[in-house]
């Protein structure tokens, strides 16, 4: 075979396989991105739609404020396992299965120490906080 050829094809073998690379790569960081919106969606609304009910259940609004500002700065944690827990007994199957997903694709993460952490801000009310995620993961 003729040696230009060989180096044409070569070079658009590389081409190819570095154009795929980068296509793969991107759609793990998107995989990734989507899973870390959706577990801080779920960590929200395990927050606003039942600890934030539960803590007011015996408590009046000046009560509930005092024990919330407690808490803005170092924040309410709900670890991986807690929101399991909470999709199962707010019969959340969807939110159960997308934990589970999201531990058994391309992480394994500590269930115990990924969290989604809730810092509530004033006038303290149930979807008067910020959230973010913290994950404790290593590649599988």
């Amino acid at each position: 075979m003729n040696k230009k050829l060989v180096i044409v094809l070569l070079i658009i073998f590389i081409i190819i396989l570095g154009f795929l690379s980068i296509v793969f790569i991107k759609n793990l960081q998107k995989e990734e991105k989507d899973y870390v919106s959706e577990l801080t969606n779920i960590g929200n609304d395990a927050y606003s739609e039942y600890y934030y009910k539960v803590i007011s259940i015996d408590k009046n609004e000046t009560e509930v404020k005092a024990y919330l500002k407690k808490y803005e700065n170092t924040g309410l944690s709900f670890d991986l396992e807690s929101l399991k827990g909470y999709a199962i007994n707010q019969d959340k199957t969807e939110y159960y299965e997308l934990i589970n997903e999201f531990l058994e694709k391309n992480k394994k993460c500590d269930e115990n120490r990924s969290m989604v952490i809730i810092y509530p801000n004033e006038p303290y009310g149930n979807t008067d906080f910020t959230s973010e995620i913290k994950l404790n993961c290593e590649v599988k």
